[in-house]
């Protein structure tokens, strides 16, 4: 439990497998550098979870993983309980991007699940894996800024994003793409 979480700025963090656990203020920052996840466990808990969203001083970054740069994940689990995002892109060069390609990611967020000022890329074309998304609680499950694209593993068969925001179940499949 720290005030501040995890910072990065000017590098590449890649995350190959093991454990680890926040509970923080402001979650994992990442400034000019790129963070990519390929397995192992990381468990967040941001700000005081989702249930203290609006309880935040104004100036509070409570986002359980925030970057202006890029952020992969390809594989492990993600559990993020944050009082704002779940994860937040937002970048100044104008090709940022958050890519899924495959993983296990729960989200419980004050504000948005997923969200990216430019780019959010969701599984892979042609793939027959991808990943599993559960947007638990949010205010809205999936938001981004220009360029969306999310691939199912076949036809017919549900990428298993799943939003559960204010009122509403929403589980995507091909037809909705």
């Amino acid at each position: 439990n720290t005030d501040t979480g995890l910072s990065l700025y000017y590098c590449t963090l890649t995350m190959e497998g093991g454990e680890v656990k926040g509970n923080t203020d402001s979650g994992i920052y990442i400034y000019n550098s790129t963070f990519t996840m390929n397995d192992g466990t990381l468990n967040i808990v941001s700000g005081g979870g989702a249930s203290n969203a609006g309880n935040l001083d104004e100036d509070t970054s409570a986002k359980g993983i925030k970057s202006d740069s890029y952020i992969v994940i390809a594989g492990g689990d993600i559990t993020i309980d944050s009082a704002d995002d779940g994860i937040h892109l937002n970048g100044t060069d104008g090709d940022e991007a958050i890519t899924i390609t495959n993983g296990s990611i729960t989200i419980a967020a004050g504000d948005d699940g997923i969200h990216s000022d430019y780019e959010l890329n969701i599984g892979t074309e042609g793939s027959d894996e991808g990943p599993d998304i559960n947007i638990a609680k949010s205010y809205e499950g999936l938001e981004d800024g220009y360029i969306y694209k999310a691939y199912c593993r076949q036809k017919g068969i549900p990428l298993r994003v799943i939003e559960t925001g204010r009122t509403y179940l929403r589980e995507y499949s091909p037809d909705d793409l």
